[in-house]
Formats: C-alpha cells, sequence, structure tokens
C-alpha cells in the first residue's frame, strides 16, 4: 500500500483520541513508535531528503516540535551539524534560530500548531517536514513520509 520502507499499519492505533488540535479521532499514528522500532535513520532519511540543498548547508537551523518532532530534529541536527532548536509543549523555545530554518512535526492534522511555532519564532520556515500529514485541508506546503486521505 505504502511505496516506502515502514509499514504505517503497524503503527496505527484505535480507539478514541484526543488530539492536540482539540479535536478527537478513531486513528492514532505512533510516530514515537516508529523511532522506537529503529525507524528514525529511514525518517532523516526522508528529511534530507525533501530539503532543498540550497537552503541546508550554510547558517541553517532545525526546529523541532515536541516531543517527537524534537527526537528527529535532535537526530537530524546531531548528523548534519545542524542549529538545533527545540519547542516545548509550553511554548518554549529552547536554543535560537540562525539563518533559515525547517519546522519538524511528527503528525500533522490541522496545520494550528505549526502556524502557532512560526508566530512564536517570528519568521517563516524555510521548509515543513512531518512524518504523517493527515490534514483534510492543505494550506502550508509541508513535505511528508507519509501523506492520508483522511475518510469522510
Amino acid at each position: 500500500m505504502y511505496e516506502n520502507k515502514i509499514q504505517l499499519e503497524k503503527y496505527i492505533k484505535h480507539g478514541i483520541f484526543k488530539l492536540h488540535s482539540g479535536q478527537t479521532s478513531n486513528t492514532l499514528y505512533d510516530v514515537k513508535a516508529m523511532i522506537c522500532d529503529g525507524k528514525l535513520p529511514y525518517i532523516i532519511g526522508e528529511l534530507n531528503a525533501s530539503i532543498p540543498m540550497e537552503i541546508k548547508y550554510g547558517n541553517f537551523t532545525i526546529v523541532g516540535i515536541e516531543s517527537a518532532g524534537a527526537i528527529i530534529a535532535t537526530y537530524a541536527s546531531y548528523i548534519h551539524d545542524w542549529n538545533l532548536v527545540i519547542i516545548t509543549k509550553d511554548n518554549e523555545i529552547i536554543g535560537n534560530v540562525t539563518g533559515e530554518y525547517c519546522l519538524v512535526d511528527d503528525v500533522v492534522t490541522t496545520e494550528n500548531t505549526i502556524r502557532k511555532v512560526i508566530v512564536l519564532i517570528g519568521k517563516d520556515p524555510s521548509h515543513i517536514f512531518c512524518v504523517v500529514d493527515r490534514r483534510e485541508i492543505s494550506s502550508l506546503k509541508i513535505n511528508s513520509v507519509f501523506k492520508l486521505k483522511m475518510q469522510e
């Protein structure tokens, strides 16, 4: 069903879940379980491949949204020697955004968290990346490992 090396079905949980957006869903995509299963190098490869060459070298910052987004950004920062910034659940900025930046989140449903972080940082990112893009309405350009069509 998916063309990449991660079988998403293994990381889908069913039940009633309250999402960060405030919505409820009967499906949860467990990116932290993916990371714990050793899929982080593949996710980082997808992230790296999605960032245009002209912005990822030089003065570049990777910004991870807590918690799985921060894990992904931390690992990418270590591998590529990028400046690292983490955004906590309390909207605290840890580190300094310098130059161009890439914003990383685990799952995007409504874009609300992404938009709040952009306002918090004070400038638009050069690139946005997530593992699972489950948006019904897309107004931001977000690169992802999985792009899902939400069922009505």
